[in-house]
């Protein structure tokens, strides 16, 4: 079955099955996509029914299927069936995984099977991947089964980033660029590949042990100087947890909400980094919400040294998302270009535009 009917069958059943148990690999075997051989519904019970779940959260199975990955039911306690993913063309077995983390997995394994079409290459003994269809060939040592996610959306994020510069005339040449929220180094690394100098900031200490990795992989470490600490409104020790809503990813901490502790970082004033510079070329801002506390802490003279911000916006109270633009407003910024998914909101000083112009 092609992926366009597949797509039509699954809007068309959606309704139907919104609120309906059923079992969504014996689903698949209804529609003829896993024969029955190649599977033991058996072995998997009953329980596996899963309320609510929206049948959009399968497509990505019918990709991984047409790929030859095999989904691989595991023996575990009748309530909490598992599952191994094995992917051919890299000889990986995945860990066992809970039903909700399968398909939560499956739409990152299918960037995975994208980008190695497209001629990345990946070493399964070092777990380096070398993206080798763009500028400069960066390589990214990652954990497959739980930062591929963010470590493949590079290429993502090269071409989101590529249009929104473009878009704002922004050149990197020589540019003094802060990354708060340096992760593995994918931005970080892009940055610098466009001619920037880039002070990065990560407080987890794995992600820093990665995004440290891969700026030595890519020889940058004259161009790329990295701080294991977080970024807020004042100094002081930071609780590190996972989202709240995290599913099968152990990256993307937080230092906000509930979430599960996970480790603490010191923490820096955003205003403390600015003050070691008369100008900033570029900020960036994608740390799981610390953009709020960072920005809205900021006096006035801090915030005009720098020419312009690239913030991904992330949920939050409505007053609080006011109050950040509101200070960027009255501080001179203007919206240059807003990205709708994921959130992105690139600002400009007005004093810099209008010496520019």
């Amino acid at each position: 079955m092609k992926v366009g009917n597949i797509m039509k069958v699954l809007k068309e059943l959606q309704l139907i099955t919104k609120n309906i148990k059923f079992n969504p690999l014996a689903f698949l075997v209804y529609l003829g996509l896993l024969p029955k051989s190649s599977i033991e519904l058996r072995s998997i019970n009953v329980k596996l029914h899963v309320d609510r779940i929206s049948l959009k959260s399968l497509v990505p199975f019918f990709y991984l299927l047409e790929n030859r990955v095999r989904i691989i039911p595991q023996r575990g306690i009748p309530s909490q069936p598992l599952f191994r993913i094995y992917l051919p063309w890299v000889n990986v077995v995945s860990p066992p995984l809970s039903l909700k983390e399968l398909i939560a997995l499956s739409r990152p394994i299918t960037y995975f099977i994208l980008l190695l079409n497209m001629g990345a290459k990946f070493d399964t003994k070092s777990s380096i991947i070398s993206l080798n269809f763009y500028f400069n060939s960066p390589k990214f040592k990652i954990e497959l089964w739980s930062d591929m996610h963010e470590a493949l959306y590079t290429y993502y994020a090269e071409k989101l980033y590529d249009k929104l510069l473009s878009e704002s005339c922004i050149s990197l040449e020589n540019a003094v660029v802060i990354d708060i929220g340096g992760y593995i180094g994918d931005t970080a690394i892009y940055f610098a590949l466009k001619g920037a100098r880039v002070l990065a900031f990560e407080p987890h200490p794995y992600l820093f042990y990665l995004l440290k990795t891969n700026v030595a992989l890519n020889s940058l470490e004259n161009k790329i100087m990295v701080y294991n600490l977080a970024v807020g409104d004042k100094h002081h020790v930071v609780e590190l947890r996972e989202p709240e809503n995290n599913a099968y990813k152990t990256l993307g901490i937080t230092t906000e909400g509930k979430g599960r502790v996970v480790g603490y970082a010191e923490q820096v004033p955003a205003g403390w980094i600015i003050d070691q510079f008369d100008a900033i070329d570029l900020i960036k801002f994608n740390c799981e919400g610390c953009e709020y506390p960072s920005i809205l802490s900021l006096d006035p003279k801090q915030l005009r040294r720098i020419k312009f911000s690239l913030i991904h916006i992330h949920e939050h109270a409505i007053y609080t998302q006011y109050a950040l633009v509101k200070k960027l407003r009255e501080s001179g910024f203007k919206l240059l270009v807003k990205v709708a998914q994921p959130s992105v909101l690139v600002y400009a000083n007005s004093k810099y535009l209008n010496s520019r112009n």
